[in-house]
Parts: structure tokens; sequence; C-alpha cells
């Protein structure tokens, strides 16, 4: 069971009219774009040609790990496969949080998660098309876990927020690692 952090801000009227004029900038009309099916074919090769992924390490103390594979899935956007294990099993209030980020006054969260007694959180996520345009343009390419204990606050204090990316409560940081591959256009530092 997982639910995703929507705070209201992140779609504002204007980014939706702004992201529908990017759309149909991109698409053209009728323009005279390439209409060879080798070199698409060979766009999409080079898209596809390796892993964009990040490896998780414990945050302090902790024995989690995990990894978070980035897809690409034309034309609805992308895919982030998450495969963590070791987490301690948690249900009701408490959740554990995936963020994507480049510094800690610039984040987004992306979803929230249970863990059961499996211990793994292994989950499909298809994220708004906004997030991972920060991941695809290197502006975000780090990844935290963290783990809450009531994910009605959290989603209040993203809510509240002076600044919609730098939230007050992000929780216990469990997890870390930063995204890399040929679907991120930045370099790891």
């Amino acid at each position: 069971m997982s639910g995703i952090c929507h705070p209201r801000r992140w779609l504002a009227p204007s980014v939706l009219i702004w992201a529908l004029l990017l759309v149909i900038l991109a698409t053209g009309c009728g323009g005279s774009g390439s209409s060879d099916p080798a070199a698409a074919a060979a766009a999409a090769q080079s898209i596809e040609s390796g892993p964009t992924e990040a490896a998780l390490h414990p945050v302090g103390d902790g024995e989690a790990q995990g990894r978070i594979v980035y897809v690409k899935k034309p034309p609805r956007g992308g895919l982030l496969k998450i495969r963590l294990k070791g987490l301690e099993p948690i249900s009701g209030e408490k959740q554990y949080v995936v963020w994507l980020m480049s510094a800690r006054d610039d984040m987004v969260c992306l979803a929230t998660y249970y863990v059961g007694r499996d211990e793994k959180l292994f989950a499909n996520l298809e994220p708004n098309p906004i997030h991972l345009r920060t991941l695809e343009d290197g502006s975000k390419t780090q990844v935290l876990i963290t783990k809450v204990n009531s994910d009605d606050r959290l989603r209040e204090a993203i809510d509240e927020a002076p600044d919609a990316y730098n939230p007050t409560l992000i929780g216990d940081p469990l997890l870390r690692g930063v995204m890399s591959g040929p679907l991120v256009d930045a370099t790891e530092g």
C-alpha cells in the first residue's frame, strides 16, 4: 500500500498550462521532422543503452540497502523500480518516504510506503512527469529514503511549508544514493 505525496502547490494551473504548451511545441504542428524509422530506433536505443540507477546505502548504522532503477516509458513518462530490503516492518501512521533531491532545501516527496514482515519494499512507481524532468535534466539526482512516524503530519508539513521544495519535516534518513546513467544529465559529485 502506498500514498503519493501531492501538495496542491506542485500542480498549480499555471504549471499545467506551461506543460501543455511544452508538449504542443515538442510534438510540433506537422512540421518537417524526421520520419526515418531507423533514426528513431537508433535514438531510442541510445536512451536505453544502459541502466539509470542509484545504489542506496545506509545513512548511519543501519543495515538496510537497495536500488532504484529508472526506466523510460514513452509517451507517458517513466517508471522507478524500487527494490529495498532490511527495513523495519511498519504500518499505520508510520511510513517510508521516497524523496528526489538536489539538496536538503531542494527536494520533492515522490511516495510513501508501508513495509511488511518480509522487511522488503518492492514497488514500481510512476512519478509525476514534472518530477521526472528534474531527474532527467540533472537538477535532482539524489534519492533519499526516510521514515516518518505520522504520514498525516508529513503531508501537513509539506502543505504548510513556505517553499514546496523545502519541507520542514522529512523524517529520519535511512538510505541514500545518486542516480546515474544515460537518462540523467548530471555528473556525480
